[in-house]
């Protein structure tokens, strides 16, 4: 064996070790925050014995459980047999405190990790498995997220806490203080609306999500009698009419969804949103040629176990963007596992081509998202031509916004269609 062989086998072991037993490692975390064992060491120094005897547990199991806790940092052990708490677990793992984590850890002990447990058959598939093995309907593709009402309550304060560490970092990623409408579309408990709303007082803020979830906000997440910073709608953003606004937060929302479903619900958004607004992006983004960082590849895994999407690459981002009408695609980090993105609204992308009248003729969106288009009409940016009875026409970069419309042309109507052949400018106008 070559000099220092042995010693580099034994090192690789003991890497390999650590990664086989990692799990082990999150349920000692999990544990100890589900019996409460941090807030039993908050209120002083106490001893293994008596954390026992206040759960009626086995004074060996918790013994064994809170010296794993001290070995991982969790915990500090004093020479009398009595253990406290670390700063870290002071901070994240402790009821009440303004940084815990507590809830989303639980909701990974549980909902999260039930999920993993099924990794190599959504491999093997490329998809969720989860809801297949236990049993969860296939048209539901998110109700492996949250199966229960207690399980949608603890996502939801789970990202309250993830959004009372990185909210402010991510609001601030980008000076968004000119945008005076702003609606936070899967804004769940409405928490990073309400940091939105502090940050930038001079901006209305509203959450749109799920009916069933915007009436549990309201039940559980807003103070009685409290008059709210932000407005709740409730909706469907794939089907509903979409509030207009001038800036759309879509935090972690993208991930949850194939490239097709991004771009068919970024282009609803680019006709809802207001001319100059834009579009605040929030994920965890892949580096370059997507191989890391670690945690954004977990993630990734993750979206594949409980929904249908996966995490990206900055080029990805700025590909879905630019196809539903957002060219211009800023990204900033500032700390934290997230990533901002500024997406600007643009012209919509695509070439549209009509044949026959201004009503009746036919068209192709070759470029953008939608399919048959009558007469050339469409709700889009974009070039077209088409020829009428006796006239002819050309579209150049038109672009509607339901009623905000500026759309050089030539000929009768769009697309050149009816009796008479003129020529003129669409300017300011309903076209629809």
């Amino acid at each position: 064996m070559a000099p220092g062989g042995e010693g580099e086998r034994d090192r690789d072991f003991q890497v390999l070790m650590s990664l086989a037993h990692g799990f082990m490692v999150s349920q000692v975390l999990f544990a100890a925050l589900d019996l409460g064992i941090f807030d039993l060491a908050a209120q002083g120094p106490v001893a293994a014995e008596a954390v026992a005897q206040t759960g009626g547990w086995s004074p060996r199991g918790t013994q064994l459980l809170m010296d794993a806790c001290t070995r991982l940092g969790l915990l500090r052990g004093a020479g009398d047999g009595s253990y406290t708490n670390s700063e870290l677990s002071s901070t994240f793992l402790v009821s009440g405190s303004p940084q815990s984590q507590r809830c989303m850890l639980l909701y990974l002990a549980g909902t999260t990790y039930g999920c993993w447990a099924h990794l190599a058959a959504g491999v093997r598939e490329g998809r969720n498995q989860y809801s297949r093995a236990v049993g969860i309907s296939a048209e539901d593709p998110f109700a492996a997220i949250y199966r229960s009402e207690p399980e949608r309550l603890l996502f939801m304060r789970g990202l309250q806490e993830t959004w009372s560490l990185c909210g402010e970092r991510v609001l601030t990623a980008f000076d968004l203080s000119r945008f005076r409408v702003i609606c936070d579309l899967g804004g769940g408990s409405g928490a990073l609306a309400q940091e939105a709303a502090r940050l930038y007082p001079g901006s209305s803020v509203c959450v749109f999500d799920l009916p069933d979830v915007i009436a549990a906000a309201r039940t559980h997440f807003l103070s009685p009698g409290a008059r709210p910073r932000v407005r709740f709608v409730a909706g469907d953003f794939f089907r509903s009419r979409l509030p207009r606004a001038d800036l759309f937060i879509l935090a972690r929302v993208l991930h949850d969804w194939a490239d097709g479903a991004c771009v068919e619900l970024l282009g609803r958004l680019h006709r809802a949103c207001r001319p100059g607004g834009a579009l605040l992006l929030v994920e965890a983004v892949l580096a370059k040629g997507g191989a890391g960082p670690l945690r954004s590849l977990l993630l990734s895994l993750n979206m594949m176990l409980q929904a249908e999407g996966w995490e990206r690459q900055a080029s990805d981002y700025r590909n879905l963007a630019t196809r539903a009408g957002f060219p211009r695609l800023q990204l900033r980090r500032p700390g934290g596992p997230y990533h901002a993105m500024l997406a600007r609204r643009g012209p919509h992308p695509g070439i549209i081509t009509g044949v026959g009248s201004d009503t009746s003729g036919t068209g192709s969106f070759v470029t953008g998202i939608r399919r048959d288009v009558p007469g050339a009409r469409s709700d889009a940016a974009g070039t077209g031509s088409g020829t009428g009875n006796t006239g002819s026409g050309i579209m150049l970069q038109g672009e509607t916004l339901e009623s905000e419309v500026s759309a050089p042309r030539a000929g009768s109507d769009v697309g050149g269609a009816g009796n008479e052949p003129r020529s003129g400018t669409l300017k300011q106008g309903d076209w629809k």
